[in-house]
């Protein structure tokens, strides 16, 4: 099945196919607005100007398959990606030539206890997270597709890493016991499952978005992030971040995300939570109160790490 994806022009937003697994388009003008290979340029997809579609970076070989009327759509409107140094961290916001770095990134500086003994205890823990984190791009995506239909407002595209095994076409392979056909089919059935948990959720509470995928920044602390869902949530005002673990690990990152979001709204919410959503064990939603204090402390862990990192320009 070819992935359909269509572009809205003028509004700079891309639609994609509801099935996440489907295989690349096969041709060459859709091949710039594949969502399975947006893994480059959606790192940069705030660059946008909301007026102008971007084109994605495609393998030499379409390139040449391309009309001259499409290699300049695909030369002007290709954001210009800057220079990386791999020792650093990869800046994901850019706004008016300044990087920040994301709220995720900042708090990964905190220990996390049970998650270092879950991977000191698993052989397998590498593979396991990527998997994990592809069922929670895929569940984000749903979820945004839906509420977006839903409210009539505009669907963004989402990133996914492991593109190897989203490509991989399980009723067209020929080996026996593969690993890529094992997982992708653990994969879905996650996605399928989790999918049914959430029904319930939103049978059981109102949420009713105002932004969905709102990128926020504080050019005051220097950094910036993306918000899964701010709206109302049961009538009361409320932001709410998506997560599909099991449980709700013993770490102090909760709070200290949602804080940060809120003070770059300029506490435009007093109520936040996390949805959790998980096929083994339900859904949850739970509320979190203010913790801007361990958020600073990650920052400064941060600045500490990675001098000069705070509204570097570009």
């Amino acid at each position: 099945m070819t992935c359909n994806a269509a572009l809205l022009h003028g509004t700079g937003l891309n639609i994609y196919s509801e099935n996440m697994f489907d295989s690349p388009p096969t041709h060459p003008a859709d091949y710039a607005y594949d969502f399975i290979d947006l893994k480059r340029a959606l790192r940069f997809k705030h660059l946008r100007n909301g007026k102008s579609p971007i084109c994605m970076p495609m393998s030499p070989e379409d390139y040449k398959k391309l009309t001259g009327t499409e290699k300049i759509c695909l030369k002007r409107h290709e954001p210009k990606l800057p220079r990386r140094d791999d020792t650093l961290p990869e800046f994901r916001y850019i706004r008016d030539g300044i990087g920040y770095p994301s709220v995720t990134e900042i708090l990964k500086m905190l220990s996390k206890p049970d998650l270092t003994a879950w991977q000191d205890r698993t052989p397998n823990a590498e593979q396991i997270s990527r998997d994990r984190a592809t069922v929670g791009t895929i569940v984000h995506w749903k979820i945004h597709r839906y509420l977006s239909s839903l409210h009539s407002m505009p669907i963004e595209a989402f990133r996914v890493d492991d593109l190897t095994l989203i490509r991989h076409n399980i009723s067209h392979c020929k080996k026996e016991d593969c690993n890529l056909c094992q997982r992708k089919m653990e994969i879905t059935a996650a996605v399928d499952t989790i999918w049914s948990y959430f029904e319930d959720l939103v049978s059981k509470h109102a949420l009713i978005p105002a932004s969905l995928e709102k990128t926020v920044y504080n050019p005051e602390y220097g950094y910036a992030g993306t918000l899964d869902f701010l709206g109302t949530i049961d009538g009361q005002p409320a932001l709410l971040d998506w997560k599909t673990a099991k449980m709700f690990y013993n770490n102090n990152t909760y709070g200290a995300q949602l804080s940060a979001y809120n003070r770059a709204l300029q506490h435009r919410v007093k109520t936040m939570y996390i949805g959790r959503l998980n096929e083994n064990n339900g859904w949850e939603l739970r509320e979190f109160t203010d913790d801007w204090e361990t958020f600073i402390k990650a920052l400064d862990m941060y600045k500490e790490a990675y001098p000069g990192r705070i509204k570097q320009k570009i």
